[in-house]
């Protein structure tokens, strides 16, 4: 829904309960950022209330992939789902926030990567993730394409697989001693 209105101008122009009055016409994300606006409106601050959006708001993509994933939770299809519901720490001030982690019903744990646009680090620290969190059984990649889903899907790197990698990579091997 595209409302045509700017936020710093409805700050400038309402006053809280008339902009919770408007919100309630609107989505839970733009109710959300509304809200926020409200807030501080109401408390009377000398200063023009902050106008940024809270940062944990779902985009459109991601929107449509969780109405997706309720559609398959209602028809029994997975048991569990949760939006950003877990910050993964890779390294020291690195982290990765998975954006939707699925319980599939074969009681394996997914995680559900959504790809509008790919940052610079987003492999990366995607490829670590996979690497560092095994718990996560599964990884699959989300990419809406001309109105069609398409998803890749990936095992998470087992110990002994990342132990194998490294070594290949030195060239040497594992034994079958080592194996167990």
């Amino acid at each position: 829904m595209n409302m045509g209105l700017n936020a710093r101008k409805l700050g400038d122009t309402l006053t809280g309960d008339a902009l919770r009055e408007f919100n309630r016409q609107m989505s839970e994300p733009q109710r959300n950022v509304l809200d926020a606006i409200a807030d501080g409106i109401a408390a009377n601050s000398p200063k023009r209330p902050r106008l940024q959006a809270p940062p944990h708001i779902m985009n459109g993509t991601e929107r449509a992939w969780a109405d997706v994933l309720a559609a398959r939770q209602l028809a029994g299809e997975i048991r569990w789902w949760g939006w950003e519901p877990v910050k993964l720490i890779l390294a020291e001030k690195t982290t990765y926030t998975i954006d939707f982690l699925v319980l599939a019903n074969d009681g394996i744990v997914e995680g559900h990567e959504i790809k509008g646009y790919a940052r610079d680090d987003w492999a990366v620290k995607f490829k670590v993730a996979r690497r560092l969190h095994p718990w996560v059984g599964r990884w699959v990649v989300v990419k809406r394409e001309n109105g069609q889903w398409k998803t890749t899907t990936l095992g998470a790197e087992t110990p002994t697989a990342a132990l194998e990698r490294l070594l290949t990579d030195v060239g040497a091997t594992l034994t079958t001693e080592d194996r167990t």
